[in-house]
């Protein structure tokens, strides 16, 4: 129940006050600078065990809530270094979804009112396509920003709900702070070891750029309102789901299961990873620009969008989805992984041929005769072959 318009009146300053307080006790009391080093997490983790991993966990929580830029994550790459690469992924990905959340409640407690009161109609109708697509809103933006503190207080001031916020916290934060880790214990133990930053942590960092670009990538064309699309022309979003979930499992058995850094081989396995998984990148920003308006995360089609057939699209039906397993298939051989190899053929390239068989249905239900007609002189992802 909400408190009374007169209490709420007085409590939101006395929680603004206290919140402050707490920032700058956590920062100076518990010397987070200090703590965000190697030395200063392994003397507090080992003077504290067998708690270590709460204490590290209270550590990377203060960190975010401080809202100083790259607290939490720098305690993050820290911990992966302390801790190791799986006990630093999974305390650091409970700790970054109960800082996040923290601060997004307070945000939406505090501030989302008067916020909302002042918007422009043109913020207005841009809150309420954010409210509309939550889930992919937060899950887009926390794979690019991660753990930004902007991320935390904009998101609290828009309509989107409690439970997309989590869910797309919780599974966009996953590559990104696997990322953190491995790249902190491989250059840590290089620089220990001696050495530069090898050739094969960049050729494997760069792999993973490919990836960040496929997320970045964007058309120049306006998207029709989904509210203009009939039910006819949406599809089922359940292959999605399985998309997202096939990544969700590749990126930590990526990050956590990566072989050694060291030998001719593996320098020749990154190279060709890392070419595979550029080259997927390009043909997914040049399908991506293709599409035009007729791009979606979730399946649609009509009339206002059509259906592309120029660019890769002359070629292949799902250019896209091509594009994103070569990129996924470069990165596991870029990691010398064999494990998460296997999760590429057993389950991101399956679930990306379910959902092109999935869409093709949507298409031929709403375009008929053209489609049937572009599919019989095309091939399903492989040119010439599939």
């Amino acid at each position: 129940m909400r408190p009374a318009p007169a209490v709420d009146h007085l409590v939101r300053p006395l929680l603004v006050g206290l919140v402050l307080a707490a920032i700058a006790a956590a920062y100076w009391g518990l010397d987070l600078p200090r703590h965000a080093s190697v030395d200063g997490m392994r003397e507090l983790v080992d003077s504290h065990a067998p708690y270590g991993g709460l204490v590290f966990m209270a550590l990377v929580v203060a960190g975010i809530l401080t809202q100083v830029p790259m607290m939490g994550t720098a305690m993050i790459a820290v911990g992966g270094v302390v801790l190791g690469r799986f006990p630093a992924l999974v305390f650091g990905w409970v700790a970054s979804l109960v800082g996040t959340t923290s601060t997004f409640l307070i945000v939406r407690y505090v501030a989302r009112d008067s916020v909302q009161r002042a918007l422009h109609d043109r913020f207005r109708e841009l809150d309420d396509r954010l409210t509309r697509h939550g889930f992919w809103t937060v899950f887009v933006l926390r794979l690019l920003g991660g753990l930004a503190p902007p991320l935390n207080w904009g998101l609290g001031v828009t309509g989107v709900s409690l439970p997309h916020y989590l869910a797309g916290t919780g599974l966009g934060l996953i590559p990104s702070l696997g990322f953190i880790v491995f790249f902190a214990d491989a250059i840590v133990s290089r620089a220990t070891g001696g050495g530069g930053l090898s050739l094969t942590v960049i050729l494997r960092g760069v792999s993973l750029l490919a990836f960040g670009a496929c997320l970045t990538s964007r058309s120049n064309h306006r998207e029709p309102a989904t509210s203009d699309m009939s039910d006819e022309g949406r599809g089922s979003r359940l292959p999605l789901v399985t998309n997202l979930a096939s990544f969700a499992a590749f990126y930590p058995v990526l990050i956590l299961a990566a072989g050694g850094m060291e030998g001719r081989s593996v320098l020749v396995l990154s190279m060709a990873g890392c070419a595979l998984a550029v080259a997927g990148a390009v043909l997914f920003r040049t399908s991506r620009a293709a599409l035009g308006p007729a791009w979606s995360l979730a399946p649609r089609a009509g009339e206002q969008t059509g259906f592309v057939t120029s660019g890769p699209y002359r070629l292949v039906r799902h250019p896209i989805y091509l594009a994103l397993s070569m990129v996924a298939a470069g990165q596991a051989v870029a990691f010398a992984n064999g494990p998460a190899l296997l999760i590429v053929l057993a389950a991101v390239i399956p679930s990306f041929l379910w959902r092109a068989r999935v869409e093709e249905r949507l298409l031929g239900r709403v375009f008929g005769d053209r489609y049937f007609a572009y599919r019989q002189r095309t091939k399903r992802i492989l040119p010439y072959l599939l």
